[in-house]
């Protein structure tokens, strides 16, 4: 069943990894299986490296070049943003998914005004190892497929992450001054961004379930090993 929802689902990637472009293809199909939605795709490099043809009505592909050796997520997912009027917004990382009605649950309290933000789960992430994407990729029309994960052999990284696929109302979005473009490479940025929310007021929560992270190499912008780390936490700590 696809599911109708005013929603534009914007996913910002800087492809480092042949496991990235892997992801991105899944996270894809998976997407337009299960959902009537606009897709954002904002890809940041040098040169152009997707050379996936996404050939759907739903699916906007932007490339924006940068000479920079850090990947400005923050800038991009703005830049994203500002391309579309959809009413809400998931500020979507290229490498997760999660169960449908989970996604569900997010944009109906976004949509009913119960909330202004929604992380789409407990806040505990499992990282998919190689052998367990298959499922993912070989059958992304079932929409049971990530039933098919054999979490035994999933890594749990966290149980109190707030990014890869926050629901928010868009205008909020924009009124709460949208990511902070201080935030260069891997780091920190998602967890500033529910702080800044929460200082100002905005009515934010999660809901039941988990997050599914697709595994891929660890590369200076996704990790602490980048040299902008530092600075991210510093931001961080000031923003508190």
């Amino acid at each position: 069943m696809v599911h109708n929802l005013d929603l534009s689902f914007l996913i910002p990637v800087r492809v480092d990894s042949n496991q990235r472009i892997r992801n991105l293809n899944s996270v894809i199909r998976f997407l337009l299986t299960n959902f009537n939605a606009e897709i954002f795709i904002g890809e940041e490099s040098i040169r152009r490296e997707i050379d996936i043809v996404f050939e759907h009505e739903n699916i906007n592909y932007i490339f924006y070049k940068s000479n920079n050796d850090y990947f400005h997520r923050t800038k991009l997912i703005n830049n994203l943003c500002k391309k579309t009027n959809k009413e809400v917004i998931s500020v979507y990382d290229s490498d997760v998914i999660l169960p449908v009605e989970q996604y569900l649950i997010a944009y109906n309290k976004i949509i009913q005004n119960e909330l202004d933000i929604v992380i789409p789960y407990n806040g505990t992430v499992f990282d998919v190892p190689d052998d367990e994407v298959k499922h993912l990729i070989n059958t992304p029309e079932n929409p049971d497929s990530i039933k098919l994960i054999n979490i035994n052999k999933c890594k749990k990284r966290r149980h109190n992450s707030v990014g890869g696929a926050p629901f928010f109302n868009r205008q909020i979005f924009l009124d709460g001054g949208m990511m902070n473009e201080n935030f260069k490479a891997w780091g920190a940025e998602d967890d500033e961004f529910i702080c800044r929310f929460s200082k100002l007021g905005y009515r934010i929560d999660n809901i039941k379930g988990i997050l599914y992270h697709m595994e891929h190499p660890r590369t200076k912008n996704s990790s602490i090993s980048s040299s902008y780390y530092k600075n991210n936490i510093s931001e961080l700590r000031k923003i508190r």
